[in-house]
C-alpha cells in the first residue's frame, strides 16, 4: 500500500491530510462505473421462464437504480416490461392502452396473472369434482 501511495503526486499539505489521502486512495482503488455496461445490463433484462411478474419488475427497479435515468426511469421500466413480457395477450392489451403509465401497466399485468391463476385453480377444482361424481370405470 505504501508503494502505491508513494507513486501519487500531492502537495506537502495534502500528504498530511487524512481525508485527502483517503480520497486519493479511493480514486485509485475504487473502479469507476461504466455507464454503458450498466445500461446494457438493464436493457438486456428479460423475464425468465419461471420468474414471476413481481420478481421481474423488482429486478428492473434494482437494475435501473444505477442507470441515472432521472425522469425517464418509470417510462424505461415500462418499456422493458412490455418488450419482454412472455404473455402475448397481456402485451397486446398493454399496447392498446393510450397513455399507459407504469402503475397502470403493473396493475393490468398483475390482474391478468391473478385471473389466469384463478382460472387454472377453477379448472382443477371442476376436474376433481367431475372425477368424484363420475368415477372412471375399470
Amino acid at each position: 500500500m505504501l508503494e502505491i501511495y508513494n507513486t501519487f503526486s500531492q502537495s506537502e499539505e495534502d500528504s498530511c491530510d487524512y481525508v485527502k489521502i483517503l480520497d486519493i486512495l479511493e480514486q485509485h482503488f475504487v473502479p469507476t462505473a461504466n455507464e454503458t455496461v450498466i445500461h446494457h445490463v438493464f436493457f438486456s433484462c428479460v423475464q425468465k421462464e419461471r420468474e414471476s411478474f413481481d420478481m421481474f419488475v423488482t429486478e428492473l427497479w434494482k437494475l435501473s437504480a444505477d442507470c441515472k435515468f432521472g425522469d425517464l426511469r418509470d417510462s424505461l421500466i415500462l418499456d422493458r416490461i412490455i418488450c419482454s413480457l412472455r404473455d402475448v395477450q397481456v402485451k397486446d392489451r398493454l399496447l392498446s392502452k393510450p397513455n399507459l403509465g407504469l402503475r397502470k401497466c403493473i396493475n393490468i399485468s398483475s390482474a391478468a396473472k391473478l385471473a389466469d391463476s384463478n382460472l387454472k385453480a377453477r379448472v382443477k377444482f371442476l376436474e376433481y369434482r367431475r372425477s368424484l361424481l363420475h368415477p372412471a370405470k375399470q
